[in-house]
């Protein structure tokens, strides 16, 4: 009689029996509603779980941190939720097996996995990394292996010990090459190795954590719009963001200073242009080009900084330029509206040139962030008939020309219109011309352009502006340690009283000519320096204000010319040396007030003082001379004229308040007869008219030759300090009667 075979119980949570504690055949329960089983002992003495299926939705396989015999039982059954579809597992004593899949390693997917290895000679067995690291593993009996194409079989040609080793092979000669090709599980949560291949559509909806590892996943066969990723709960596909940004990587330039990447990158930017604009992204490289790269409207085109370089390889204009705005219709040479690679010779280009571009109007354009390095002659950025565009953050070595700003229309100004131009940077010795040069432009702005203090270049003139206006220069460092001869700024106008300009918080050093004004008007030139020049300032136009600029060491501080007509100078300060060559009409009427003038003395060489003040012509009447009491009984005053009864009288005329100099004085008479002399001199009276008078400058004798009237002009070298100090001093030696001394005229300048 058989006997009764006891069932043994446990309620502890995820509990498995010792195989100690159980005979051979006797069950074990386990109630706990954690993880309930059966369990029982097979000969062996192996445990096995004969149900039911553990299920989970996290991933986390049965019998984690429980309690008795550790781990899982054979024959344990897990369903595991944690997938996009459920996967009944199997555990094997081993692993945890797809109940579908009859091989080792989790998941719910069959993919194909590959594993290739080129032989250096004799090999008979194969294991390890391949060619490209992927360790062999492969399902025994699901194999395939191939040898320089051709299938191979098992058990003939080659022996499968175990799912990392191939052995029995023929020894393999010198770069014969094996292939093995296994359907393996795959875990669209877990990684993914080079190894696998993907190809054609994966039904699932998202990769695990652990992402890629150290391989290359070629998606090229993938329908980037049917690819989405999730950022931020914001989903989108491959496609979409990879529209955001136009990387020239990706059109096919390599960066590496080698290949050519000018078709490359310009297809880039065509691809840009074409989807209406975009930003056009230039990664860290050095890219060789040999002709100009053509920006288009509503586009960005940035690189990193001076880590990404532009090398130009062209050769003359305009090839060797490296970026063109504004161009893109006109480079029509085979007939394609829109084809922007140079296709044709340079005498047809520059024949375009010579035509009207008048249909070229691009705009909205931001070029920024590189490094342009030019190994020919050429300039950096150069627009044609652009407006609303943006250039900033750029080091241009041996560059002709950084940035022009070309306007093919003279007539119409506005067809280049709201240009910012900032954070220039000119380095190199190959630098020639300018480092901006504007024609006809409207409301440009520029700001912190830097020259190359110490390059030995040729350049002529650092900012040259021709013809713009409502233009403003700002915050620029303009230094050269060879600039003799050379200007720093030259603004040339050609739109009148329109011109409207502000240069303002400049820094100008070392140059043959710190700011030169042709033909500029109702502007602002303030709170700018002029150190080390030969001409800080030289002032050939009209109606502006120099207000708040300092002077320092330069040879001449000041310059103007007969078109320096209704100028406004003042606050200005350190202003040692200044020049206007005449002072007639039409170069009076400037006005200059709180100058600090620097210090002078009454020897100072220096003949032109007053281009620092305001030209006069004062008329004085005989009724405001002053006759001293020794002169009372020989010297007649009436209202319009000073007659001599006897003696040799002295007549005074006080130089009124403000008039720092005088440079000439007309005497005007009558003499009835030959011989009548009147002499001139600057005076001084002294405290409380003490004698000797202090004579400052003497003028010079006027004899008349003749009966009838006479008028002689008489010029001054000398500059006032102290107001109201100083007289014209008139000497009468006047042998008839009727002799009269009638009215004064007196050119001077004043600073009211």
């Amino acid at each position: 009689m058989a006997s009764s075979i006891q069932i043994l119980r446990s309620t502890t949570a995820k509990e498995r029996p010792f195989p100690g504690n159980l005979l051979e055949g006797q069950p074990a329960l386990n109630v706990n509603a954690a993880e309930p089983g059966l369990f029982f002992k097979a000969t062996d003495g192996t445990i096995f779980k004969a149900g039911p299926a553990a299920i989970t939705s996290d991933g986390t396989p049965p019998n984690t941190g429980g309690v008795g015999q550790q781990g899982n039982c054979v024959g344990e059954l897990w369903l595991d939720k944690s997938q996009l579809v459920p996967v009944l597992k199997v555990f094997d004593g081993t692993f945890w097996v797809d109940a579908g899949s009859g091989g080792g390693g989790g998941g719910g997917y069959q993919i194909l996995r590959r594993w290739t290895k080129t032989a250096i000679g004799g090999e008979t067995t194969l294991s390890g990394p391949d060619d490209s690291s992927a360790i062999l593993s492969y399902i025994i009996g699901l194999e395939q292996l191939f040898l320089n194409g051709v299938l191979l079989t098992e058990g003939v040609d080659y022996y499968t010990s175990n799912s990392s080793l191939i052995t029995g092979l023929s020894p393999l000669a010198v770069a014969d090459e094996v292939t093995v090709f296994c359907w393996v599980t795959f875990d669209p949560l877990g990684p993914i190795d080079g190894s696998l291949i993907i190809d054609g559509t994966i039904p699932i909806g998202k990769l695990g954590s652990g992402a890629v590892t150290d391989a290359t996943v070629n998606v090229s066969g993938i329908n980037s719009s049917k690819v989405y990723y999730t950022i931020n709960s914001n989903t989108r596909t491959i496609a979409q963001k990879s529209a955001d940004v136009f990387n020239v990587k990706d059109y096919g330039a390599k960066g590496d200073d080698v290949n050519n990447d000018t078709q490359s990158i310009q297809a880039a930017l065509n691809a840009a242009a074409t989807a209406g604009g975009g930003v056009i992204f230039v990664p860290p490289g050095t890219y060789k080009t040999t002709s100009p790269l053509i920006v288009r409207s509503n586009c960005v085109f940035e690189g990193s900084g001076f880590g990404t370089t532009i090398k130009t390889y062209g050769s003359g204009f305009p090839l060797g330029n490296a970026i063109h705005i504004g161009w893109g219709y006109e480079w029509d040479l085979n007939g394609i509206h829109f084809n922007p690679q140079w296709t044709g010779t340079d005498a047809t280009i520059l024949q375009l040139l010579a035509d009207n571009y008048s249909n070229i109007k691009e705009s909205n354009i931001i070029v920024r962030n590189f490094h342009i390095l030019h190994t020919n002659n050429g300039g950096s950025v150069w627009t044609l008939n652009a407006t609303d565009f943006l250039i900033e953050n750029l080091w241009c070595e041996n560059s002709q020309t950084p940035v022009n700003i070309a306007n093919d229309s003279p007539v119409t100004p506005s067809a280049c219109a709201r240009a910012t131009i900032r954070n220039i940077y000119q380095i190199g010795a190959g630098a020639r011309y300018d480092l901006l040069f504007t024609g006809q432009a409207v409301d440009v702005s520029v700001s912190e352009m830097f020259t190359d203090p110490n390059a030995n270049s040729l350049l002529s003139e650092s900012l040259s502006v021709n013809g713009t206006f409502r233009l403003t220069i700002k915050n620029c460092m303009l230094h050269k340690s060879n600039g003799a001869g050379k200007t720093a700024i030259t603004i040339a106008g050609t739109f009148g009283d329109n011109a409207q300009s502000i240069i303002t918080g400049n820094v100008i050093s070392g140059y043959g000519a710190g700011l030169v004004l042709y033909s500029i008007f109702n502007s602002i030139v303030a709170n700018n320096r002029f150190d080390n020049c030969s001409t800080g300032l030289s002032l050939f136009s009209k109606n502006n204000l120099i207000d708040s600029n300092f002077f320092r060491n330069n040879t001449l501080d000041f310059s103007g010319n007969i078109d320096a007509t209704g100028n406004t100078l003042t606050n200005n300060r350190g202003i040692a040396t200044l020049s206007i060559p005449s002072f007639t009409n039409p170069a009076e009427y400037n006005y200059f007030s709180n100058n600090n003038l620097g210090v002078f003395s009454a020897s100072n060489s220096n003949t032109n003082y007053g281009a620092a003040l305001r030209s006069r012509k004062m008329v004085m009447s005989p009724i405001e001379a002053l006759i001293p009491t020794a002169s009372f009984s020989s010297a007649n005053k009436s209202l319009n004229s000073i007659t001599v009864s006897s003696g040799i009288p002295d007549v005074y005329y006080k130089i009124l308040y403000g008039i720092k100099r005088i440079l000439n004085v007309t005497i005007n008479g009558y003499a009835p007869v030959a011989g009548e002399q009147i002499s001139v001199q600057i005076v001084g009276l002294g405290t409380q008219g003490n004698s000797p008078v202090p004579v400052f400058e003497t003028l010079g004798t006027f004899t008349t030759s003749a009966a009838g009237d006479f008028s002689n002009s008489f010029s001054s070298n000398i500059n006032m300090y102290t107001n109201g100090g100083y007289y014209l001093k008139f000497t009468l030696n006047f042998l008839n009667a009727g002799t009269e001394f009638r009215s004064i005229w007196v050119d001077c300048l004043t600073d009211d």
